[in-house]
C-alpha cells in the first residue's frame, strides 16, 4: 500500500500543477475577455468534450484490463485508428449538424465548429496516452504530458487574448493548436514507440468484437454522462444567454479544480491497483474501501471550508462583473464534493465489465439535467435542483460500485 500512496504522490504533483495552471490562468483569462465571449468558447469546449467521447469508442478505458506487452499496445493501436475513423466522419457531419441544432447551438461565429472534430481528436489521442502510461506505470510521463497540455493552452490563449480583440477565434484556435503540440511533444520527446510490425489494420473490426460491451454499454454510458455534464452549459447559453454560460463555466472550471488536482490522481493509480487485485484475487473491495476512505475525508475538508469562504474568494480573484459564479459555486458544491469521491471509484464499472448498469444510471442522470433546466425558469433556482438531483445520483452509484467490487455482480 506503500507504493500505492508513493504513486499518488507522484502523479498529484504533476497532476496538481496541471490543474492549477488552467484555474490561476482564469484570473487573467477572465479579464480579457467578457463573460459572453468566454461563455460562447466554453460552449464550444463542451461540444469538443463530447465528441471526444464518442470518436474514441470508449476503447481507451480498456488499456489498464488488457495485459502488459503486445495486448496492451495492440489495444493503443486499434484506439487511434478508432479515433482517426470517428474524426473523419464528424468532419464532414459538422455544418449538417449545426443546421439542424442551431437552436441550441448559438455560436456567433460557427465556423468555430469544423475545429470541433479535430480538437476532439486531439484531446481523445493525449487521453489514450494518459491511459496507456497510467496502466504501464509511468507516472511521471502521464504528470509530464498534463503539465505541457495545459501550459501550452493557457499561455497560447493569454497571448491571443492580448494580441487580438476579445473575440471567440482567439480562444478556439488557440486550444486546438496547443492540444496539437502536446501530441507533437509526446510523440517526439518522450519517444513514445510501439511494435507495430504484426499488426493489421483489417484486425481493427475484430478488436471491437472482442471489446464490444465498451461499444454496447461504455460508449452511450460515457456519451450521456458527457452530455449530462456539458448540458448545462449547452443549455445555459440557449436560454439565458452567453454571459450565463460564461458565468456558470468560471463556476465549474474553478469548482471542478480539485477533481482535476486530487481525483485524477487517485484515478490513474486507483485503474492500475484496483485492475491488478481483480484479476488476482477476483475482486477489489479492499483497495475500493481504502481509497474511498480517502477521498470522502478530504471531500469533507473540501466542502466545509469552500462552504463559508467561496463567495468571497470569487469576488477577490476574479472581481465584481464575475460575482454571481461564487453564488452558483456555493449551491453546486454538494454535488462536487460527491463527483469528488465518486469520479475516480467508478473506474470499478470498467474491472468487473458491469457497464450496463453504468448506462442505466447515466439515462437517470440525463433525465435529471434536462429537467432541472428545461422547465425552471430562473437560473438558480434550475441549479438548486440540478445540485440535489445529482447529488442522490451520485450517493446511488457508490453504492453500487461498492457492490460491484465483491464480485462480478449481475444486475
Amino acid at each position: 500500500m506503500t507504493l500505492f500512496y508513493r504513486n499518488i504522490f507522484t502523479v498529484l504533483t504533476g497532476t496538481g500543477i496541471a490543474q492549477l495552471i488552467p484555474v490561476l490562468g482564469s484570473l487573467i483569462i477572465v479579464r480579457i475577455f467578457s463573460p459572453d465571449i468566454f461563455g460562447e468558447y466554453a460552449l464550444w469546449f463542451s461540444l469538443t468534450i463530447i465528441l471526444t467521447v464518442i470518436i474514441s469508442g470508449r476503447f481507451e478505458t480498456c488499456i489498464a484490463v488488457k495485459s502488459p506487452g503486445e495486448e496492451r499496445n495492440k489495444a493503443v493501436y486499434y484506439t487511434l485508428i478508432t479515433i482517426l475513423i470517428g474524426t473523419t466522419f464528424f468532419i464532414f457531419l459538422a455544418i449538417p449538424i449545426y443546421l439542424v441544432f442551431s437552436e441550441y447551438i448559438k455560436l456567433k461565429q460557427p465556423i468555430v465548429l469544423l475545429l470541433t472534430p479535430i480538437s476532439a481528436a486531439l484531446t481523445a489521442s493525449i487521453q489514450l496516452i494518459i491511459s496507456y502510461y497510467a496502466s504501464e506505470g509511468l507516472f511521471k510521463r502521464l504528470s509530464i504530458v498534463r503539465i505541457i497540455q495545459s501550459a501550452a493552452i493557457l499561455i497560447l490563449q493569454v497571448v491571443a487574448g492580448l494580441l487580438f480583440d476579445n473575440n471567440v477565434y482567439a480562444l478556439v484556435l488557440t486550444h486546438t493548436f496547443a492540444l496539437f503540440l502536446t501530441i507533437l511533444f509526446i510523440f517526439s520527446l518522450l519517444k513514445l514507440r510501439f511494435n507495430f510490425n504484426n499488426f493489421k489494420p483489417h484486425c481493427v473490426i475484430e478488436f471491437w468484437k472482442n471489446n464490444k460491451k465498451y461499444l454496447l454499454y461504455s460508449l452511450p454510458a460515457d456519451t450521456i454522462n458527457s452530455v449530462s455534464a456539458e448540458l448545462p452549459i449547452i443549455m445555459v447559453v440557449a436560454k439565458f444567454g452567453s454571459e450565463a454560460g460564461g458565468i456558470l463555466a468560471l463556476t465549474l472550471r474553478v469548482l471542478g479544480a480539485p477533481i482535476g488536482l486530487i481525483a485524477k490522481a487517485v484515478l490513474d493509480v486507483f485503474k492500475k491497483f484496483a485492475s491488478d487485485e481483480f484479476r488476482e484475487k477476483g475482486n477489489c473491495s479492499a483497495i475500493f474501501t481504502k481509497t474511498f476512505k480517502i477521498l470522502a475525508l478530504l471531500s469533507l475538508v473540501f466542502f466545509t471550508f469552500s462552504y463559508f469562504l467561496i463567495e468571497d474568494l470569487f469576488l477577490i480573484a476574479f472581481g465584481s462583473e464575475w460575482s454571481t459564479a461564487g453564488e452558483a459555486a456555493k449551491i453546486l458544491l454538494l454535488l462536487f464534493s460527491l463527483r469528488f469521491i465518486a469520479s475516480p471509484l467508478s473506474y470499478v464499472v470498467y474491472i468487473t465489465e458491469n457497464q450496463e448498469v453504468d448506462l442505466y444510471w447515466q439515462f437517470l442522470l440525463l433525465i435529471t439535467t434536462v429537467s432541472s433546466f428545461h422547465f425552471l425558469s430562473s437560473l438558480n433556482g434550475a441549479l438548486y435542483v440540478y445540485n440535489i438531483g445529482y447529488s442522490m445520483l451520485y450517493v446511488l452509484y457508490l453504492v453500487l460500485c461498492y457492490r460491484m467490487t465483491k464480485k462480478q455482480c449481475t444486475y
